[in-house]
């Protein structure tokens, strides 16, 4: 059976994928903050989805994160969708650092810890990420979003060039 831990499976993109792939007979590791989504997803897909609460602006997250691969025994795929974005052309202090908090220090908190689980226990994976094409030019009145999405994808590729250096 195919495992996949998916950060952001409470809302959006994350909670579709989550459902179409426990459909499908995938095991999902679902995380996310919202308890009362995860609480459903697993009574809807009881045999398929194994739910942790993580909240990737949270120091613990990372080890919340390797729980749950745990409980999985393993992960074949790390899928990172959880994100915010404000539209914010007054630029609002308090959005544009929570923006940079969940989209930077939380992509980046829980993406090198799945590189590192992948790299260290020797097992072959993929890290997967929601970006964003406002990451390749800019987007005025979402200049923290752009921003973090542009510093997402460089941060792909640069794992991506260090799995080619370690042998991951």
């Amino acid at each position: 059976m195919n495992r996949i831990i998916i950060m952001g499976a409470t809302s959006g993109l994350g909670l579709r994928v989550a459902e179409r792939l426990a459909e499908m007979g995938w095991l999902v590791g679902a995380a996310g903050r919202k308890d009362d989504v995860l609480n459903d997803l697993k009574a809807r897909y009881p045999d398929n989805v194994v739910t942790a609460h993580i909240d990737v602006t949270k120091s613990g997250a990372p080890k919340d994160l390797l729980k749950l691969i745990s409980k999985m025994d393993g992960m074949d795929v790390y899928f990172h969708v959880a994100g915010i974005g404000y539209e914010n052309s007054a630029l609002n202090l308090h959005d544009e650092l929570s923006t940079l908090e969940t989209n930077v220090t939380g992509f980046v908190r829980m993406t090198a810890t799945a590189y590192r689980y992948f790299r260290d226990t020797g097992s072959s994976g993929q890290i997967a990420a929601i970006t964003s094409v406002a990451g390749t030019n800019g987007i005025g009145r979402l200049a923290s979003y752009s921003s973090t999405k542009r510093f997402q994808q460089t941060y792909l590729r640069a794992l991506n060039q260090l799995a080619t250096i370690d042998g991951a």
